[in-house]
């Protein structure tokens, strides 16, 4: 049995966490799932976080990720949003449903300084 993330409305939460160039997969992912009270509109912000150790902007030249989902806590995961590209756009909202289980899937990474995906329940 895993220990889910619980995304509550308000609360920034780190998802992926020092992901770095060529980790791709699942390996640095947290298993989050939904609050169901208070109640949400089941909007979820997912939002790239990135620190140089200087201080310097941080180049992300690569980081597009799976969003995976599954229903029941043994079962097989299924792609839910496919090719969601952080080095475009830093920012993204998806609604998502509550009582699932999601993760986000590495499929490319290209950055000179470690980073992490956060997210807030709306």
């Amino acid at each position: 049995m895993s220990i889910n993330t619980l995304l509550t409305r308000g609360i920034l939460v780190s998802l992926l966490e020092a992901a770095e160039t060529d980790e791709t997969g699942t390996a640095k992912s947290k298993i989050f799932t939904l609050a169901t009270a208070p109640s949400s509109n089941g909007s979820v912000k997912f939002q790239v976080h990135a620190t140089d150790p200087d201080d310097e902007p941080v180049t992300i030249t690569a980081l597009v990720v799976d969003l995976e989902s599954r229903l029941d806590p043994d079962g097989a995961w299924a792609v839910e949003q496919t090719g969601l590209d952080f080095s475009a756009l830093e920012v993204t909202t998806i609604g998502l449903q509550q009582g699932g289980q999601y993760r986000l899937n590495v499929t490319s990474i290209t950055v000179d300084n470690p980073v992490d995906i956060k997210a807030v329940l709306g």
